[in-house]
């Protein structure tokens, strides 16, 4: 405790000495604003030595890191059973240090304040960038979780639709046309230009003996997907019901059959105008046999 107050004593000292000398060196004296008041008042000689004090403190603490002074050695000043080596150069340099803060305080106090707040400065900036970049890290990782919730909102509503549509023509295929329309129907609000699920919506009305609604339905989905055949051959069999005349009917399976592709799809129409239940009422006409024939031979001709 004894040497901290000697190494406060040097520093007072060298800090007199250096305000003394510069007031020796110097014509002018500082002023200082009286709080609360416009008044400025002349330190004199004593604003030099307050300065030269303050000077030779802040002088000695940046010169320790940099020259290394090891001033814990005051520390040892009182202590009989280990004398200080090598006091009297560190004496000499702390006073040297203070005299020099002191002679400089003004400038000392202020070049050090100043880097100080340039460090602070930099800080700063390097905080303030830091910050913004973490904003702009969690604004993007936020950005990317939503647009992941919303895609996996739409996924599971897909889904939802998807079995809602599942479910209708399960229930046009069971006995239960009339809530399976329903079913389709509410999938169709959101997925209107969907050409299955009209075309299961028609299927559904051929059942509840809707004919002119199932027609319009096969007419819809042909609309939207032409080079379906299915399509096509719905519409025919909806018109057999109907309207029990061959020539539509004709037209609208020449489309089927024109249409399909595969040979196999081509061989199932053919076979279908046989076994089909909707083509009972002109199956026994002389023209519905001839165009099956003709039928038959496009497709022979197709294969050789």
């Amino acid at each position: 405790m004894y040497g901290l107050w000697c190494l406060f004593f040097l520093i007072v000292v060298a800090g007199l000495l250096g305000g003394f000398i510069f007031t020796l060196s110097t014509p002018g004296s500082h002023k200082f604003r009286v709080p609360f008041s416009e008044n400025d008042i002349e330190s004199g000689f004593m604003g030099h030595i307050v300065i030269g004090i303050g000077g030779a403190f802040v002088a000695l603490a940046a010169s320790v890191p940099v020259f290394d002074l090891q001033l814990g050695i005051f520390d040892q000043v009182w202590s009989p059973e280990n004398k200080p080596k090598n006091l009297i150069p560190v004496v000499l340099y702390v006073l040297a240090i203070g005299i020099v803060g002191g002679f400089s305080g003004l400038r000392i106090i202020s070049g050090v304040s100043d880097a100080m707040l340039k460090k602070l400065q930099a800080e700063i900036e390097s905080n303030r960038q830091y910050t913004e970049e973490e904003i702009k890290r969690v604004r993007r990782s936020v950005a990317k979780n939503y647009e992941q919730d919303r895609e996996l909102r739409e996924e599971l509503n897909e889904a939802k639709s998807h079995t809602l549509l599942l479910e209708g023509n399960f229930l046009v295929f069971s006995g239960k046309p009339d809530e399976g329309i329903e079913k389709i129907k509410e999938y169709l609000e959101h997925h209107p230009d969907n050409a299955k699920a009209i075309s299961w919506l028609g299927m559904g009305y051929k059942r509840v003996e809707e004919l002119e609604k199932a027609i319009e339905c096969a007419r819809k989905s042909i609309e939207l997907k032409p080079e379906n055949w299915v399509y096509h051959y719905n519409l025919a069999c909806y018109q057999s019901l109907l309207e029990h005349q061959f020539d539509s009917v004709r037209e609208s399976l020449q489309k089927a059959f024109e249409v399909a592709i595969d040979k196999d799809d081509k061989e199932e129409i053919i076979d279908s105008l046989t076994t089909d239940d909707d083509f009972e009422s002109i199956r026994d006409l002389p023209e519905f046999q001839t165009f099956k024939e003709a039928l038959e031979g496009a497709l022979s001709v197709q294969s050789s």
